[in-house]
């Protein structure tokens, strides 16, 4: 996506198009039977194949090493299609993912990692305990350090793929240490003797849920990932979470306005098209922009995250999208009528996966008491709007360019297990790309030089004016405009 016009790349555009047609093909064939609880394997196994499985995981592991923005693009087309498969998906590149391949020991990296991208490895968060969800320092799940040894002990519930998952990202407490400051994280495989799926819960939108208990489950001391204290470092990885929700949601609004549209255009009262009164057409207008608006919020988080979103970008874009779609798929049942009632349309099915957004991924009134908090300490008179700008944002300038698909620098391909799939692309003339259809490494060379001048001065003045040293790192504009011969001049 280029910083002016907001257009995906080509290499991101065939992406999608490549889970559109596949989405086209067999997902949606496949929908109605997984709406009983049956976990989408078959639909697993095909993104296993086409590498979409290991979007997340770093390269060195089997993985592409794909930025936030990428997979929320991803998951966005599979929730067109199927939510179910959308979900199951979310696990295998979402904040498990990130955390293991941050925090986790390197042999354990290399054991689970490359089982991920293949889909012999499913993963799972253990968050919510029956009595605390969002209240993270009351948790009572508990890891107790002997020697070189764990025991854990406890209970979590409302667990995502608990029947198919083999490891499973588990927040507790450690030590019993009270509060936010004791809460840590272990690994903890299915196998280990104590654990057990105590019971099972199906939800509105098709997928299962479940109970666990950690019945004193022993682990080496070195599952424990996170000790304490390292309750910041998982809620900052839990903000990738708060960007890869909402991308679910803004695919359901997708999938439920194309149905409305197309519905509108074949649907005929009074002796024309519904499409053709005022009143469809201004409803029709009011869903695509708020979808637009949608994307546009949700996109920016996105881009934020290095390695993960800055956190009152993601939360705004969640409860936006999450609320957005809940209004976008009740009116495309709105315009099918009687017939959007039922499970003949798959509006009710859309409408159905929307209301989960709002409930997973911290609440919509939690994350409003966040972005309320920042804005209450960070909002000056001064500044406005641009001071939430420059505290985040500008501050953030590396970051942006780092989750951008910048890999084309360092002589890699991250696409390689899409390059067959790709030659089958449409072109949108009509034809097939062919050869033409390859992926291309994004590189930031290709951006116009003013832009990389002025990101190279805001870095070095940002620099500067956190550190009180005149004299950058290495690779911060100012050096890299000596090395090409070019004056930087710091702004003011």
């Amino acid at each position: 996506m280029t910083d002016k016009t907001m257009m995906l790349s080509e290499e991101q555009r065939a992406l999608v198009g490549t889970i559109r047609e596949l989405g086209r093909a067999k997902f949606r064939g496949r929908v109605m039977s997984y709406m009983d609880g049956t976990f989408p394997w078959q639909n697993m196994r095909e993104l296993a194949e086409l590498g979409i499985l290991g979007m997340s995981v770093p390269e060195e592991y089997g993985g592409s090493g794909l930025p936030v923005f990428d997979t929320a693009l991803v998951l966005e087309e599979v929730a067109k299609h199927c939510y179910v498969t959308a979900m199951a998906l979310m696990g295998e590149v979402g904040v498990q993912v990130r955390v293991i391949s941050t925090y986790a020991p390197e042999h354990m990296k290399r054991d689970i990692l490359p089982k991920v991208c293949s889909g012999e490895a499913l993963l799972a968060v253990c968050m919510t305990e029956p009595h605390a969800g969002t209240d993270v320092a009351n948790y009572r799940t508990n890891t107790t350090i002997k020697g070189d040894r764990v025991i854990v002990k406890g209970v979590k519930t409302l667990i995502s793929r608990a029947d198919e998952a083999a490891w499973f990202v588990v927040f507790t407490r450690v030590d019993n240490q009270p509060g936010r400051e004791g809460i840590g994280c272990v690994l903890v495989n299915r196998d280990t003797p104590g654990f057990s799926v105590t019971a099972r819960y199906h939800t509105m939108g098709g997928e299962n849920l479940a109970e666990i208990q950690f019945d004193n489950c022993e682990l080496p001391l070195e599952n424990l990932i996170l000790k304490e204290g390292g309750f910041r470092k998982l809620l900052s990885a839990f903000n990738t979470q708060r960007c890869l929700n909402p991308s679910i949601s803004l695919g359901l609004a997708e999938g439920a306005f194309e149905e409305a549209i197309k519905y509108a255009r074949d649907r005929s009262a009074f002796g024309r098209p519904i499409g053709d009164f005022q009143g469809m057409r201004w409803k029709i207008a009011e869903m695509y922009r708020d979808i637009e608006v949608g994307r546009s919020i949700l996109y920016r988080a996105c881009k934020s995250a290095n390695p993960f979103p800055v956190p009152h970008e993601a939360a705004i874009a969640k409860m936006y999208c999450n609320e957005m779609a809940l209004r976008v798929t009740s009116e495309a049942i709105q315009v099918h009528g009687g017939y959007g009632f039922t499970d003949e349309y798959p509006v009710s099915r859309f409408y159905r996966g929307a209301r989960y957004g709002t409930l997973g991924g911290g609440t919509t009134e939690t994350l409003k008491d966040l972005v309320g908090k920042k804005l209450m300490k960070d909002f000056t008179e001064a500044e406005g709007f641009l001071g939430m700008e420059h505290s985040d944002v500008r501050r953030s300038y590396d970051r942006i360019e780092s989750a951008l698909p910048a890999r084309g620098d360092h002589g890699h391909r991250p696409f390689a297990r899409l390059q067959r799939p790709l030659r089958d692309v449409p072109d949108g003339n009509g034809g097939r790309r062919g050869d033409q259809g390859r992926a291309v490494p994004w590189r930031a060379s290709a951006q116009p030089r003013r832009h990389r001048r002025r990101r190279a001065a805001i870095r070095d003045a940002q620099f500067q004016q956190e550190t009180g040293d005149a004299q950058p790192e290495v690779g911060t504009g100012a050096r890299a405009a000596a090395r090409n011969g070019r004056e930087v001049r710091h702004p003011g």
